[in-house]
C-alpha cells in the first residue's frame, strides 16, 4: 500500500527565507507573526504534542486572504504555519518532560 500526502504550497517558503530576503519586521508585524506561531504551539500543546524542532525554517509562510477582519492582522497578508513534525512527540500527559534529546543542535536549549 502506498501513501501520499497532498499539501498546500507555501507561497513564500519559510520564515527563514522571508527574514533573509526582506528588511526586518516592524514591531506590529513581528507581534502578528509571533502571535500566529504561539497560537500554533498552543494548539499543539493542547493535543499533548511537543514539536522538538521549532526554528524559523520550520515555519511556513502561506498566502491568507481572510486576514481583513483584524486591522493589525491586515498588515500581514499571510499566515504562518508550523511544519516539519518529523521528530515531534506525543506526550503521555500534559506538562510531562520529554526525555529524548532532539532538534537542530544550534536551536536546542543547553539543559
Amino acid at each position: 500500500m502506498k501513501v501520499g500526502l497532498v499539501l498546500e504550497k507555501a507561497k513564500y517558503q519559510s520564515l527563514h527565507e522571508l527574514l533573509y530576503y526582506t528588511k526586518p519586521f516592524e514591531e506590529a508585524t513581528a507581534f502578528v507573526v509571533l502571535n500566529q506561531i504561539l497560537e500554533g504551539l498552543k494548539e499543539l500543546h493542547s493535543q499533548n504534542v511537543a514539536h522538538l524542532d521549532l526554528k524559523e525554517a520550520n515555519v511556513l509562510v502561506c498566502r491568507h486572504n481572510d486576514n481583513k477582519q483584524n486591522t493589525l492582522a491586515a498588515q500581514v497578508p499571510v499566515i504562518f504555519k508550523l511544519a516539519d513534525f518529523g521528530i515531534a512527540q506525543k506526550m503521555k500527559k500534559p506538562n510531562s518532560k520529554i526525555q529524548k534529546k532532539a532538534g537542530t543542535r544550534c536551536y536546542m536549549p543547553r539543559e
